[in-house]
């Protein structure tokens, strides 16, 4: 498959997630859209780049990460503290395991492997836990995403990631319950309306 999207094509998509979210994603809880053929791949594409990112963090860094039930840092000053233990000592970063089962990714284990990238660069970004924070995180990986992996991998990471960001702020911090099945719904969303293919 050639992917013949540019980087222009992907901040368009950003800007169309951002600017229609509130009528996408109500749209989505609402609706159960069929989902093209390209998500299965997409989500593929995205699950085997997050395994690469955080091989590569953790190289580069010099330790790797652990998934524990109850112990891992849920603050911005926690992960700071974490992350320089772990530079001190090259004790795995530990991540949360819970909530792992129903993601976008296709196992647990790399949604373990997304949390280790996501918060350690958090710690790298100089980016807090708020919304300005994370969108300051978030979108430099969606284009790292594209780069490596792909348009659709892209808006998928974009899906995910903005989209549950969007659904926090606009519902007190609450938690999608259901990730995978959200994020897939507001991909068909975004694919079927703004014409979002790959070739």
């Amino acid at each position: 498959i050639t992917m013949t999207w540019t980087s222009r094509d992907l901040s368009a998509v950003l800007r169309t997630i951002i600017d229609n979210m509130d009528f996408a994603v109500n749209d989505c809880v609402a609706t159960d859209h069929a989902v093209p053929d390209s998500y299965e791949y997409a989500r593929k594409r995205y699950s085997d780049y997050i395994t690469f990112a955080a091989g590569k963090r953790r190289i580069k860094y010099g330790f790797g990460w652990q998934a524990v039930h109850d112990s891992a840092p849920d603050t911005y000053n926690l992960l700071i503290a974490e992350f320089q233990g772990c530079m001190n000592t090259l004790k795995p970063f530990r991540v949360w395991s819970g909530a792992s089962d129903k993601t976008v990714f296709t196992s647990p284990q790399i949604n373990h492997a997304f949390r280790f990238v996501h918060d350690t660069d958090h710690v790298i970004l100089g980016a807090d836990l708020t919304h300005d924070g994370e969108v300051k995180v978030i979108v430099p990986f969606v284009m790292e995403v594209f780069h490596a992996a792909g348009f659709v991998a892209a808006v998928l990471c974009a899906c995910d990631l903005l989209g549950q960001l969007w659904y926090g702020t606009n519902n007190h911090g609450a938690f999608v319950e259901n990730q995978e099945a959200f994020v897939k719904q507001l991909y068909s969303y975004l694919m079927h309306h703004h014409g979002a293919q790959h070739g």
